[in-house]
């Protein structure tokens, strides 16, 4: 295997792991989870950074509507840059 396409994979692997992770998060937000637990702190730590903007962009002060849907497009978000530098490190070390 060449070192590029090494390059290539580690990329990929990296935006799949955290995809798993955001998707983790949400599994677990359907059960109750002691918020000061070493792995609740991880995965809320990983993920919180990139969901509390679009948190921001989407919720709206005094709704009543009780579904976050930062997950959803944060991980719809995840997969279109994934596929965008896959693309772009392919055609720049191919």
């Amino acid at each position: 295997m060449s070192f590029s396409l090494m390059i290539i994979r580690a990329v990929n692997i990296a935006f799949e792991v955290y995809f798993g992770i955001l998707f983790l998060r949400v599994i677990l937000s359907w059960f109750r989870m002691n918020p000061y637990g070493k792995f609740y702190q991880f995965i809320f730590g990983m993920t919180e950074p990139l969901l509390a903007p679009i948190r921001r962009l989407t919720m709206r002060p005094g709704s009543s509507f009780p579904l976050d849907f930062s997950p959803m497009i944060l991980m719809l978000l995840i997969i279109l840059v994934q596929r965008i530098v896959v693309a772009l490190l392919y055609a720049l070390l191919f």
